[in-house]
This record gives structure tokens, sequence and C-alpha cells, in this order.
């Protein structure tokens, strides 16, 4: 199919969502809580999938080395032990409890904690991280935290870290403690700290997060603290963890150990018609590099790798004020957002916010012959919904009657499916909806359309 016509043109998001365009191109568990095994490497956990971890952390890629806490009336707020909400049940907007990093404006790819209450020290929860050091020597434990603006007022919080080998006794680790945040206040920052010898060759232990509403301020909320990029090593070692997006090789890759003071390499090899776009070391721009070297390694890292290939349009939305959207993909397709936006957190680094009812998009203004779908269509995207709609999401049509092109949308219709067309409207003809129901609470998704489905729609 090829659709090219003057009066066409490509909408890239409209309506109701914060949407991140993550990539278009032409072509191409549940289970029980499991300590992590750290004599077979570091831990690393950068909650991608918090979108997907259930309550009681029984599902969802990840959760399963953590464990909610219960409500526990023995003990002195803030000792690690007395807690006045339990941790089963994933808690939204003011709500104390934990949160996922999808939900109620939270920082995406993080695990929140808030701890309520307008008299300090009188409200806490935690939730414990299951580790096993058979056989090897506790190491380093690093964290970013950040805190997350909740309601008014200036009232404050704290977060801890304890230790614990039986799982009633919980020792605090002093340096790892992050006290007194202010709400409404934004500060973040880094845990860096040696885990104690106790933990050495222990199967049990676990880390509890524990936050408390602490000492501090005079009217209203407290701010919820999250938690990302989270590292536990073994004695001697930091872990640096390399990964990339589709298109290309990281070498060596996933969570390297790296033994304190030495020197780490890590070289990219873009596939086939594919280039290194852009490398990122701990969320800091670095350019496009074809290798990286991390010297007399201190610290635990993150390193990110985006390759850049055939796509015909690639849309970060990475911008952080006006109105520009540039394409990243080599064909120029720059957009224009429409009648207002704001800039605000993505899944990954920023993403263009539009509100419902006032017809907000992107546009690329003029007919782009090379977002012709002539052969095979992939399109992906990160959506954000906070209602139900009739919402398209990506487009690239004609205004005339017929319709003609092709387009990714949300039906307004329950239960509140994704679907793909081609041409038209008409369900079962020209039209493949979703299994799966989106999302309309402000939780991420990620919808991707696959050439495959376009052979099932035109076959039919």
């Amino acid at each position: 199919m090829t659709v090219s016509d003057s009066n066409s043109r490509t909408n890239l998001a409209l309506t109701a969502m914060i949407v991140v365009l993550a990539v278009i191109g032409l072509g191409g568990s549940a289970w029980g809580a499991t300590p992590h095994p750290m004599s077979a490497g570091p831990y690393h956990e950068n909650f991608s999938d918090i979108p997907n971890w259930t309550n009681s952390f029984a599902a969802g890629s990840g959760a399963n080395r953590w464990a909610s806490v219960p409500v526990n009336a023995t003990g002195t707020i803030p000792d690690g032990v007395k807690t006045t909400v339990s941790t089963a049940t994933f808690q939204t907007a003011s709500t104390g409890g934990v949160q996922r990093g999808s939900s109620s404006s939270n920082p995406p790819g993080t695990i929140v904690l808030l701890a309520t209450g307008t008299t300090d020290n009188t409200g806490a929860l935690a939730i414990d991280l299951l580790l096993d050091f058979s056989t090897v020597n506790a190491g380093y434990l690093s964290f970013d935290w950040a805190s997350v603006n909740n309601s008014a007022g200036n009232r404050k919080a704290s977060l801890g870290v304890y230790w614990s080998t039986d799982g009633t006794t919980f020792t605090e680790i002093p340096a790892a403690a992050v006290l007194n945040v202010t709400n409404n206040a934004p500060t973040s920052g880094n845990v860096s700290v040696q885990l104690p010898s106790d933990l050495d060759n222990s199967n049990s232990p676990r880390l509890r997060f524990y936050i408390s509403n602490g000492s501090g301020g005079t009217t209203g909320s407290r701010p919820r603290i999250a938690i990302d990029n989270l590292f536990v090593t073994t004695s001697g070692n930091r872990a640096i963890a390399a990964r990339s997006n589709w298109g290309g090789m990281v070498s060596p890759s996933g969570i390297v150990a790296v033994t304190d003071g030495a020197n780490q390499t890590f070289t990219f090899t873009p596939d086939a018609g594919y280039q290194v776009r852009n490398v990122r070391v701990d969320g800091v721009s670095q350019g496009a590099l074809a290798s990286y070297v991390f010297t007399n390694v201190a610290a635990s890292h993150s390193l990110y790798v985006s390759f850049a290939g055939p796509e015909a349009g690639w849309w970060p939305m990475n911008q952080a004020s006006g109105t520009s959207v540039p394409d990243s993909s080599t064909h120029g397709n720059d957009a224009t957002a429409i009648n207002g936006g704001t800039w605000a957190a993505g899944v990954d680094g920023n993403a263009l916010s539009l509100a419902g009812g006032s017809s907000q998009y992107a546009v690329t203004g003029t007919d782009r012959p090379s977002l012709n779908a002539t052969d095979e269509v992939t399109v992906a995207v990160w959506i954000r919904p906070n209602s139900a709609g009739t919402m398209p999401v990506i487009a690239k049509e004609t205004f005339a009657t017929p319709v003609r092109g092709y387009a990714l949308e949300l039906s307004s219709i329950p239960p509140f499916r994704p679907f793909f067309r081609l041409d038209n409207n008409t369900p079962g003809s020209g039209r493949l909806d979703a299994v799966k129901s989106y999302p309309r609470d402000g939780s991420w998704m990620h919808l991707a359309q696959l050439p495959q489905l376009v052979d099932r729609i035109t076959d039919s």
C-alpha cells in the first residue's frame, strides 16, 4: 500500500495523554520471592518494568527480589521495625504506601515510598530487598533518590536503609540515610555505602528501605521519595549496567562486575545499516562514540547506547521547552507542537504532555513521502493516558474522504483497547484491535504494531 497526497500530514499525538514517540520504522509471572544470588554477579534494578509489578511483588520483571512489609506496632519510629502501613498493595496519589513510578506523576522507572501524617515520626512503612551472600562477602550498596512533590505543604520525610540476617532484628546503615526531605522543595541525590561485614556469607539477608514522616515542617503534606538505579555488589567490586536499544551490540553487556580501581572498556558495534546515535553515562549524554572507558572505577554506573538505523521517523520528544519536535532519524521529518502542550518527565528523558479536549498535537505540516507504507510498517510509542477517549496516537493519512493512510489509535468504547488501522476505521475491515486495554489512570504503556499484524489485516 502506498499513501501519498498533497493534503496529507502526519499527526504524532492527539489529546488527553502524555506521550513519548519512541520509533516509527518501515520494514523490519507470576513467582515467589527469591533472593538474588550474589555469587552469580552484582544486583541491579532500574525499575523499568515497574508498571507491570503487581501487589505483594507477585509479578513483573525483577519484582521477585522484593518483599512487602506488614504493619508492625512494636517498636518506635524510625527504628526500621515499627510500621503503620502495609506495602502489600501498590497505592496512588497521596495515599501512603509503596507506589509505582508509572503512576500519580511519579518519575517513570522508579519505585516510590510515601509516609503520611501531620505529627512527626508517627507514620512509617518499608519494602525489603532479598539477597543471598552465600560463599561471598558483601560489598557496596548504591542508589539514586529524588523527592516527589505531594500536594501542598512543607512537611518532611526521611528514608533509611536497614539490614537484617534473620528478618526480625534490623540495624540501620547510618551513611545511607536521607534525612528530613521537604515537600515542594525538589531535591535528589545518590547514596553509595559499604555494606557491613555481618552480611558476609549469609544466605538470607535483606536490605530494608524504610520511610517515615520525619521531623520538621509546619503545614500540608509530606513528600514522596523515589528510588532508582539500585546496585548491590560483592566485596572489592563495583558494577556497571550496560544496555542499548535495538540496532547494535554493547560489549560487554548486562550487569558487569568491575574490581575497585580498575578500568573497564565498552565497545559499541552497530548492525548493518545502523550507527551509534548517542551514549549516556549515568544519564548524561556523551555523544556518538565507538567505545567508552570507565577509568579508576570507584562507584557503580549505568551506560546506555542508542543506535540509529533505517527508521522513517524517530521523535524522542526530549525537549524541555518550545514547540519544536525534531526527528532524530536521517529523514528530517521534524514536527511542531500545535495549540500548546507542555514538556514533562517521560519514560526515558522528557515527554510531550497534551491536555484533553484542547486539540493539542504535533504535526509535520506537509506530506512526508518517507513515511509512506510501501510494504511493511512498524509503529511503536510510549503513552500515558489519564482518561478514555478516541485518541489517534500516530497517524499518516489524508483528511479527504475516503481516509487513506495508517494510524495507531485508542478506542473510547469499552474495553478501551488500542487498535491499528489501514485506510478506514471499521472493525474487521482494515482494523486490528489489541487484546489488552490501555490504562486510564496515568500509568505508562508501550504500544507496538508489527509488520505481521499488517499482513493479517491485508489478508483479511
